[in-house]
């Protein structure tokens, strides 16, 4: 039976100094391995603590759910790739307790140059977050940011204190999210990009988009659907056509309401359109002189005068 191997105590630490969290560089997600990429995480989560972290190479590799020898073989390409720096300890230093130092080597200045100028839908930075010197968002900086963290706090701890996280993670993720304007409705989109649609909403006081595509179809004389297409009309009505169409209707049936009928309002633009233009002249009553506003209640007894005084030099 072959002697139990000894396990190899490792000593984890890091060169910068950011605590109690890990982050990845953009440079070890595009470089690395699966094995590579975890070991590397691992060891940042314990280097990044806020102290040197002791653990055996059974636990890493358990944690990592690799075996030993991929643990001591990945680590060694992390040190060729220059992720990592490891000292071993001789004999003689390993029989009285000394740990293999594994130092994780601090490439954020080399990263920040590697992607700086690429395209940000590629590496995407939050416009909430604001860089420090060195490249790293400044909301990660617990310590930097408030000077309430508890004395009892310990370093083997992993976790912010609660009041840390609501104050600087969870409070500024809700406020930005309540700051988000909600998603258009299709309805909304239509207002926007269809001038008739809108003016049809308008004037019938009505938000209902099953009702506003009925009435703007047969406004434009393409309706297909049964009980509204025989009341297409035409030629097509404009934004502006329909502003005076409502004047006039209003000022003919002493402001009653709009008709919703597909036949009726197909009843009433026919009669406003044979109103708007004299039979025998073709004459728009908008290109007569000498009338007044078209709002003012005199209106068309002025265009029915004008129109006689214009038919009366005529003849």
């Amino acid at each position: 039976m072959s002697a139990k191997v000894p396990d190899e105590l490792q000593e984890i630490s890091a060169e910068s100094g950011h605590k109690y969290f890990h982050m990845m560089l953009n440079m070890a997600d595009d470089d690395l391995d699966c094995r590579e990429y975890r070991l590397l995480g691992h060891y940042l989560r314990w280097a990044n603590h806020g102290g040197t972290h002791k653990e055996g190479v059974r636990k890493t590799a358990k944690n990592c759910h690799m075996g030993t020898s991929s643990v001591e073989k990945t680590r060694d390409k992390l040190v060729t790739l220059g992720y990592l720096k490891v000292y071993k300890p001789t004999e003689d230093e390993r029989k009285v307790g000394v740990a293999t130092k594994v130092t994780v080597i601090d490439r954020w200045a080399e990263n920040i140059t590697r992607y700086k100028g690429v395209p940000s839908e590629i590496h995407p930075v939050p416009s909430q977050v604001h860089l420090d010197g060195k490249g790293v968002p400044s909301q990660v900086h617990i310590e930097e940011l408030s000077k309430e963290e508890p004395e009892s706090r310990t370093k083997n701890k992993d976790s912010y204190p609660a009041h840390i996280c609501q104050q600087h993670f969870i409070r500024p993720l809700i406020a930005a999210l309540v700051a988000l304007p909600p998603p258009k409705t299709a309805h909304e989109k239509r207002l926007e990009g269809d001038p008739l649609y809108a003016m049809a909403s308008k004037v019938w006081h009505t938000d209902a988009s099953g009702l506003l595509n009925n009435l703007t179809a047969i406004l434009r004389g393409n309706s297909k659907r049964t009980g509204w297409a025989e009341a297409n009309i035409a030629p097509a009505v404009e934004p502006e056509d329909l502003e005076r169409w409502v004047s006039w209707y209003k000022r003919e049936t002493k402001n009653a309401s709009l008709p919703m009928q597909p036949v009726k309002i197909q009843y009433w633009f026919d009669r406003f359109r044979k109103t708007r233009t004299h039979p025998g002249l073709a004459v728009d009553p908008d290109k007569i002189l000498n009338l007044p506003a078209e709002d003012d209640p005199g209106y068309w007894e002025a265009v029915q005068a004008e129109l006689k005084r214009v038919n009366g030099i005529a003849s």
